[in-house]
């Protein structure tokens, strides 16, 4: 439908956008903001992308920030993909184009499991949970086996992370 195109279309247009910024910043391209004629700190800027809060069992969250990122991860239908946005030198390796066709492929994916057999294994949802008992199901599905392990390494390590659900 005309509808559900352009809301691909407009969800490809903002994580084109996102890619772009995340790049520009990577190449420490932008010039920074200033106040009465000097340079403020851009240094918080380095936590924009490739960050994730990781619940911990004790005392406070982990923010980890992982430079290197240069893939986002798409969540459809309570399943994860993820796709290369950058080069490893920071340079955009993907056009909106190519992105509205990623979302069109995923959401074709997505839509062959049935949302009720998907949500068996959402993940999602666990991070509502009270952070302790958060901390507690991660470590569990991260010591279950290496391939959860690897899936949350993804997505922790993501630029991040564009939902497309009703999209």
């Amino acid at each position: 439908t005309n509808k559900s195109n352009s809301q691909t279309r407009r969800a490809a247009s903002l994580c084109f956008s996102a890619i772009k910024f995340a790049s520009s910043l990577k190449k420490e391209a932008i010039v920074p903001d200033a106040f009465r004629g000097k340079p403020l700190c851009m240094d918080q800027f380095r936590a924009l992308f490739g960050a994730c809060r990781v619940p911990a069992l004790t005392d406070k969250d982990t923010v980890a920030v992982n430079p290197d990122s240069t893939h986002v991860v798409v969540l459809e239908n309570n399943q994860m993909y993820f796709f290369q946005a950058l080069w490893p030198d920071g340079t955009v390796a993907v056009n909106e184009d190519d992105i509205v066709d990623i979302i069109i492929a995923i959401k074709a994916d997505a839509s062959k499991v049935k949302p009720e057999v998907s949500s068996r294994n959402s993940l999602g949802v666990l991070t509502t949970l009270p952070r302790g008992e958060w901390a507690v199901a991660r470590d569990i599905i991260v010591s279950h086996s290496d391939s959860n392990a690897t899936a949350l390494d993804i997505v922790d390590c993501a630029l991040f992370v564009l939902v497309i659900d009703d999209v």
